[in-house]
């Protein structure tokens, strides 16, 4: 061990509204040393890490690496100096791949391209050193959370940096993948490495550390080396009170006058199709019911079922005797079940709302929309469970996403003891939680037992299980977790049919081809195609032509709409930009030697970039408010779609301006080697882009932002900057639509330009199976839900549809393809349609 540390945190501040999170904090870190940070829930060490890798300015104080003055302001800025940092959370991109996520932020390029041979290659050897061997080309999502929070540890050491810092990493791993963790940080701390180890575990906190810093209400308290300071002076200088040795642990009462001589709820072959194999389960009023077993054993998702979450499709549920079908979570709360789930973040909290929001919200559920509960009484109850669980918080109006992951996990469990239930099902209650929360959870859990309440306990924590359960049921291989390998042959005809029907393309294909025969079948010569003049004319040609303004602006909504956003000011930007250029090109009356002829008010290729200019305009405005002011993005571009239309009306002076420059009107009419000179439009836009999202980082960025922002800010990402940038995207290609349709009907209508066409955009995306939600897009599905549009259009007035029920018919066909896009819908279909031969 060097004799200087290679890190130095002096006299840390950081203050919150309401709350000091650091006061004159230190840190010291030595190369070739493991060094915990110990401390309560709410002790700044979270705080403390923030301050030290960019994600929060520190008020004042110093931070010196290597004796160098830093001050990072981004997590990618702190990488590029040696400082890598895995979170308490798992700060994983779920849609995007294994390896996408290892490297994301930072992929190897080759030229312009992406070196997807060299991410794979590099991804499978960061997670051999962990001992991990899966496909790095799956979803992260269909890992479970020990698995993902490994791809978040091996993403830190796949960065080389000279200090790792590693906040509660082990929290959803087991035994053996502590221990694989550990052999990792004793090599890397034999090459010299610096390693912050934050955890509230002892055992691993001496197991692995070689030096000891405790934090208590944000302040240093001390630095200590491991083999000098006990585990009880440990947990004192923590608490900053006496704790007897003998009081941590819960002792189960030798009384069981509390136990109900029959079961509250009895499961007999319990048990889902392909995910876990029947079981039997008896949870008797007055016990605590514990499950041990290694993560992916089935203890989950037995309790996922007996909440009513996941469905099972074997084996019966009764309840104090009764049969009882758990259909969802409100049927097993109206039974009194109540469920502290595994992962807090996305299952539990709301973090916008309140901690007396979040403590209520159960029990206003179980109460009804119209029996209200009085927000004194909602008051009153918040603040009793804030001091019962000891809940760190200046007030119960505080945000629960502000508080500590530890003070969270308190005002969940405070959310289902509120209602009163008959039965508590506890998934890992004590994962991020400090030493003294930990006990009083557990004694928590049996003075609520004694109250006659049946708990079902989940832990990874063996001890925990055996602390506190009455008695203990070991799951050991009841989920299957053997994956299928990626070989087609052997496959049955269900798993191939089920496997396409999955496809995000299957639909809008099945749609589209629909479509066509549809219009076939009332006109017999809907796929013919003629040469006129070497031009090919057609049903199929016309429909591509009339789609290509449409087409543009949908595959740049498919970027906005991919980062959670919407731009609704298309079709004015359409009409802005084609009177702009409409009103620049005009067309002037020439006669020369007895010939007619117009020229352009000014060259045609300078209106034409004055138009695009104008078009970008609007996108960076829209970008403006959206990324820079922070404003809804329907608010942000309802601005421009309701002032746009009046700036067309200025430009055109309330006029409709003709075209008479013949040569503008090939964009929108000519021909190129037989095919409209649009499609070449449209094809070259589609090609740049699949180049741009394909093989480059952009695609990958804007799904990661579209899912996870604070994921992606945290992988380096600029979030803010690419959402700016592809509003300017959207707008421009709104820009290219307007020249085609003003060179269409070789006029501009401040009015009527444009109209609907931000509509029938949204639409294609949403037909093309992208989630309007954000995250994962398809520029091909895009392409089809246009073309399905467009068709449909040209269905309708084939048949002499009456224009006042033509959107009626149009609205009926695009919700029946919206709903078959539902994945839920897909699911249950896929299920009832394509049952395996057996059950696993």
């Amino acid at each position: 061990m060097s004799a200087e540390p290679i890190l130095v945190m002096k006299d840390i501040c950081k203050s919150f509204p309401g709350v000091v999170a650091l006061k004159n904090a230190q840190l010291r870190l030595f190369p070739g040393e493991v060094h915990a940070v110990m401390g309560q829930n709410g002790a700044g060490k979270s705080t403390l890490i923030k301050a030290l890798t960019g994600v929060e300015l520190p008020d004042s104080g110093e931070i010196r690496l290597k004796g160098q003055a830093i001050q990072p302001t981004s997590v990618n800025e702190a990488q590029k100096i040696g400082i890598s940092t895995v979170y308490q959370e798992v700060n994983l991109c779920p849609n995007l791949s294994v390896a996408e996520n290892i490297f994301i932020g930072r992929f190897p390029m080759r030229g312009f391209a992406i070196d997807w041979k060299a991410i794979e290659r590099e991804s499978i050897a960061a997670l051999a050193a962990l001992n991990i061997h899966i496909d790095v080309n799956q979803t992260l999502s269909v890992f479970p959370v020990a698995i993902q929070q490994m791809v978040a540890i091996a993403r830190a050491l796949s960065t080389e940096a000279q200090v790792l810092i590693l906040d509660e990493p082990t929290s959803s791993l087991d035994e053996d993948e502590v221990e694989r963790l550990f052999k990792a940080l004793r090599q890397l701390k034999a090459k010299g490495m610096a390693i912050l180890f934050v955890t509230h575990f002892l055992d691993q906190t001496y197991a692995i550390s070689d030096r000891i810093t405790v934090l208590r209400n944000g302040e240093f308290i001390g630095e200590y080396m491991a083999s000098a300071l006990s585990r009880l002076d440990l947990i004192n200088t923590m608490v900053g009170r006496e704790i007897n040795e003998s009081s941590y642990a819960v002792q189960n009462a030798g009384d069981e006058s509390h136990v109900a001589n029959k079961p509250f709820i009895s499961a007999q072959g319990l048990g889902s199709t392909g995910n876990m194999r029947p079981i039997d389960l008896d949870i008797y009023q007055g016990q605590v019911l514990g499950l041990g077993g290694l993560l992916g054993s089935g203890r989950t998702e037995t309790a996922r079922m007996l909440f009513g979450i996941d469905h099972s499709d074997s084996g019966t549920i009764h309840i104090d005797g009764k049969p009882v079908k758990l259909s969802s979570p409100s049927k097993a709360v109206q039974q009194g079940i109540a469920f502290c789930p595994e992962d807090r973040k996305t299952e539990g909290i709301v973090a916008d709302l309140s901690i007396r929001e979040n403590i209520i919200l159960a029990l206003q559920a179980r109460r009804g929309v119209f029996h209200y509960l009085p927000k004194r009484a909602q008051t009153a109850i918040a603040d009793e469970y804030i001091k019962q669980l000891g809940i760190r918080t200046p007030d119960a109006e505080k945000p629960i996403g502000q508080l500590s992951g530890g003070n969270q996990q308190k005002a969940l469990l405070a959310r289902w003891l509120a209602t009163d239930p008959k039965m508590l099902i506890l998934d890992e209650p004590t994962r991020g939680i400090d030493i003294a929360a930990k006990l009083e959870i557990m004694e928590l859990v049996k003075a609520q037992c004694r109250k006659g309440l049946a708990i079902l306990f989940i832990s990874s924590e063996m001890s925990e299980v055996l602390r506190v359960s009455d008695r203990i049921a070991q799951w050991q291989g009841r989920r299957r977790t053997k994956r299928i390998p990626n070989d087609r042959r052997g496959r049955s005809m269900n798993e191939k049919l089920r496997n396409l029907t999955r496809s995000q393309l299957f639909w809008p294909c099945v749609t589209l081809t629909l479509m066509c025969l549809v219009n076939f079948y009332f006109n017999r010569g809907f796929f013919d195609i003629e040469i006129k003049d070497g031009h090919l004319y057609g049903s199929v040609i016309d429909i591509l032509n009339r789609a290509a303004p449409m087409l543009l602006i949908a595959m740049g909504m498919t970027l906005v709409i991919a980062t959670r956003g919407i731009d609704i000011s298309v079709g004015a930007t359409v009409a802005i930009a084609g009177a702009v250029v409409a009103s620049m090109i005009g067309g002037s009356l020439v006669i020369q030697d007895g010939v007619q002829t117009y020229v352009s008010n000014v060259p045609m290729p300078v209106a034409i970039i004055c138009a695009l200019l104008v078009a970008l305009i609007c996108g960076l405005w829209n970008g403006l408010l959206v990324a820079g002011a922070g404003m809804q993005p329907i608010v942000a571009t309802l601005i421009l779609m309701v002032a746009g239309r009046g700036v067309a009306q200025l430009v055109t002076e309330g006029q409709i301006v003709t075209v008479y420059y013949e040569p503008f009107f090939f964009i929108g009419n000519g021909f190129l080697l037989g095919i409209p000179f649009s499609l070449y439009v449209v094809a070259v836009v589609l090609i740049a882009l699949l180049f741009m999202v394909h093989r480059t980082a952009l695609g990958l960025f804007i799904e990661a932002v579209g899912v996870n922002p604070v994921a992606a800010r945290f992988s380096g990402i600029s979030a803010r900057a690419l959402v700016f940038w592809v509003y300017a995207f959207c707008s421009l290609t709104a820009g290219i639509a307007a020249l085609i349709v003003t060179s269409n009907v070789k006029s501009a209508d401040a009015n009527n330009a444009g109209l609907m066409l931000e509509l029938d955009a949204i639409l294609a995306v949403a037909l093309g199976g992208t989630s309007l939600a954000g995250g994962r897009f398809n520029l091909i599905g895009t392409l089809l839900g246009g073309l399905i549009i467009q068709t449909l259009t040209y269905a309708i007035y084939s048949l002499g549809v009456p224009p006042e029920i033509n959107m009626v018919v149009k609205a009926i066909v695009v919700f029946a393809v919206c709903l078959f896009q539902s994945a839920e819908l897909r699911a249950m279909l896929s299920k009832h349609m394509f049952r395996p031969g057996e059950a696993a």
